[in-house]
């Protein structure tokens, strides 16, 4: 996939997982998705526990993800995202898509019907991390349906802000060491000066 086509994935998702949360919460759910954004908590205090929440996840995901054991995971996704070298603006526009679109959709509409661990497994093997065929991957999925699963009772607790403020920044950081870290493969027949 080409990075202009990521791009418009992740714009693309955005307004699409908005308005089909839009729907399911006023017509399925019946609670105002305003509410939900808005929260049980003053914003400055759920901003505050979505930046410590998604800084303190995606620094420990990094770090899971870098030990020897997960590095044919780590090496899967790397092979996939490196070769776009995403910039640091680039990286915090799909993030963002993903943080606000996503967390709208699963955390703000499909929770309140499914509750949070049915919606957090979903949200995972929607995902592609959840897979009998590989061990490795599935445990680091089961490893995202608890960090998901606590995005799922912060939203419930604080609002919608927390969630989409710690889904971005694990984003940010799991990207950004994606893309730092992708060593493109020297052919052999490459001559090396």
């Amino acid at each position: 996939m080409s990075k202009n086509a990521f791009l418009g994935l992740a714009a693309g998702s955005l307004m699409v997982f908005s308005t089909i949360a839009w729907l399911l919460s006023t017509k399925v759910v019946g609670i105002s998705l305003w509410v939900k954004i808005m929260g049980y908590q003053p914003f400055g205090i759920q901003l505050l526990a979505g930046v410590f929440s998604g800084l303190l996840w995606g620094y420990l995901a990094k770090q899971l993800v870098t030990t020897a054991y997960f590095e044919p995971v780590s090496t899967k996704f790397r092979d996939i995202l490196g070769p776009m070298q995403l910039n640091w603006w680039e990286i915090w526009i799909i993030s963002l898509c993903a943080g606000i679109g996503e967390e709208l959709l699963f955390r703000g509409s499909v929770q309140p019907l499914l509750g949070v661990w049915p919606t957090s497994i979903l949200f995972v093997f929607l995902h592609g991390y959840l897979s009998p065929f590989n061990l490795r991957l599935s445990l680091y999925g089961i490893f995202m349906v608890i960090v998901i699963a606590v995005l799922g009772y912060l939203a419930d607790f604080m609002g919608l802000v927390p969630a989409m403020a710690a889904h971005t920044l694990i984003d940010v950081v799991l990207l950004r060491y994606l893309t730092v870290s992708y060593q493109p493969a020297i052919r052999e027949d490459t001559p090396v000066e």
